[in-house]
């Protein structure tokens, strides 16, 4: 009996100290797991959060759709202003000026004759949202990701054509990327991949037969619909209020 109990101690004795080294193992994988760079060369660098404000410029790609009477794909502007709300996050405010052409249709005539004229169009779009940076409150090599959503309102002031088209004033929907350059001094440069969707409709003149029995638009293309445009731009990032 004496030497049973002598050998359950000597078990436990010896199960405690091959725990103790498996602790101290599987202790030291996740520290040596941990080793990174010194902070002098770490890749992370922390952002000083501000308000900024984004002079920007690019191209829009815009559909004409199938009357061909929406703004062509032209160049394009604006401004935005960056506001951080607490943690990644920032309040987004945008103006984009997008200056084109569209045709001037007049549904009446031939297919031949039935654009008049190719008229100057300016496109307002103002839209509030939302921007998450990726890394959070740090940069990558300089970089900050981040995606964005938005909504607001888009138009052209104009009123309705010759042929009864008129793009008016709606509602608009956003969303896109962004990535930010910083440099030492809090300026920065951003690159934008931008979603811009809003509601067209046409007119039913443009589904009645002109004199060559031809149609602006057949009876199987919808009045109304959605149409998205992806815009590309490159702007200066002046901080502001730090």
């Amino acid at each position: 009996m004496l030497r049973f109990v002598t050998h359950c101690v000597r078990s436990a004795r010896s199960c405690s100290l091959i725990s103790a080294m498996a602790a101290g193992v599987f202790c030291a994988a996740p520290a040596a797991a941990q080793v990174g760079h010194l902070p002098s060369k770490s890749p992370y660098e922390d952002l000083k959060v501000g308000q900024d404000l984004t002079i920007f410029f690019g191209q829009f790609n815009s559909d004409i759709g199938p009357a061909t009477v929406l703004p062509k794909p032209s160049l394009f502007g604006g401004l935005r202003y960056d506001v951080p709300i607490g943690g990644p996050g920032y309040f987004t405010a945008r103006y984009t000026l997008i200056p084109s052409k569209r045709n001037l249709l007049l549904p009446s005539k031939p297919r031949t004759s039935r654009v008049l004229s190719v008229e100057n169009t300016k496109t307002h779009v103002v839209d509030v949202g939302f921007t998450i940076a990726l890394p959070g409150r740090k940069t990558w090599h300089r970089l900050s990701p981040g995606i964005s959503v938005g909504t607001g309102l888009a138009s052209d002031f104009a009123q309705t054509d010759t042929g009864g088209y008129v793009f008016g004033t709606k509602f608009a929907f956003t969303g896109g990327f962004n990535v930010k350059y910083m440099f030492r001094n809090n300026w920065a440069l951003r690159a934008d991949a931008t979603n811009y969707l809003w509601r067209n409709s046409y007119p039913d003149s443009y589904y009645i037969a002109a004199s060559d029995t031809t149609r602006v638009l057949t009876t199987n293309i919808s009045k109304k619909s959605w149409n998205g445009t992806w815009a590309w731009s490159l702007g200066l990032v002046i901080p502001i209020f730090r």
